[in-house]
């Protein structure tokens, strides 16, 4: 009986101490070579072939090139990771390390971002480059609550204006997509190089501050690289000429309707700075401050 009782002890307690040896094995000192990466998931709404997609893939190549593959972006395109309304709340949980976020979402965490909505605002591609690349674009991320860090700006191109009996803008990808399955029928197209689409990249301040700062280098340089590289390729193909070949047609820049168009969206435009005033705003429309009172002016006849 007593030889019975030490075989079990000895079968009870081998898992016991393999599991133990195993602990210790993976807290052991990591080298150079054998040094464990870290996989930065990042969810977008951008289909793949998207401008924005296609950025953010240089992005991850540049920041597994910088940091050795110390660090390994997954990304997500179009309906790879839930629904893009709860990206902000898979970044605050942790379940995301970092989202590109649609208009809405970030007009729900920063109502001021609806600023990016309006039309015309920017006058160039160099100009929304130098906004997002600027001190305005830093300031403008820097105003997100304060439970995210706002890595930067993502550009995705010129949004296109559709008429199939009501107005509506899509992007490239989505013009490139109905272009491609036949799905403009009946649709008029306009280029008006309106409206411009930035997406905030955000992440959980949390995470972010846990980042040796090497890493958050890392972060920085790579995303901007490949923001500069998307602008260039933008400025030597024309994104329009893919769309053509896709399969788009647009209509004409002489048309009545264009003129129309782009009145209306000028207009809007200033109908929202005369009602808007904040500190994103104020790039675009500086905020007068009238002189105080000094109880020496004439009164009003």
């Amino acid at each position: 009986m007593k030889r019975w009782g030490i075989v079990t002890l000895v079968l009870v307690l081998l898992p016991v101490l393999l599991l133990v040896q195993g602990c210790n094995g993976a807290s052991a000192p990591q080298t150079a070579g054998n040094e464990q990466r870290m996989v930065v998931r990042l969810a977008t709404d951008y289909r793949m072939d998207s401008i924005g997609y296609q950025q953010l893939l240089e992005f991850s190549k540049k920041l597994q090139d910088k940091s050795e593959n110390k660090m390994v972006v997954q990304l997500y395109g179009r309906g790879e990771w839930s629904e893009a309304e709860s990206f902000a709340e898979y970044v605050r949980l942790g379940s995301l390390e970092m989202a590109c976020l649609q208009a809405a979402e970030a007009n729900r965490l920063q109502p001021a971002y609806a600023v990016y909505e309006q039309p015309y605002l920017f006058s160039s591609l160099q100009a929304v480059e130098q906004y997002i690349a600027g001190e305005p674009g830093r300031k403008a991320l820097d105003t997100l609550p304060t439970v995210y860090y706002g890595i930067g700006f993502v550009p995705d191109g010129y949004l296109y204006l559709l008429n199939n009996g009501q107005l509506q803008w899509e992007s490239y990808g989505d013009m490139k997509q109905l272009g491609q399955t036949k799905a403009l029928a009946g649709t008029a197209v306009y280029d008006l190089k309106a409206v411009y689409s930035i997406q905030p990249l955000v992440t959980s301040r949390k995470w972010w501050d846990t980042l040796p700062e090497q890493q958050q280098i890392w972060i920085q340089e790579s995303f901007q690289e490949a923001v500069t590289a998307s602008f260039v390729q933008q400025a030597d193909k024309n994104p329009a000429q893919s769309l053509l070949s896709a399969g788009v047609v647009f209509q004409d820049s002489t048309m009545p309707e264009w003129s129309m168009y782009s009145s209306m969206y000028l207009q809007q435009r200033e109908t929202y700075f005369a009602e808007h005033s904040d500190s994103l705003t104020v790039y675009w429309r500086p905020v007068v401050v009238q002189p105080p009172l000094t109880g020496e002016e004439e009164p009003a006849q």
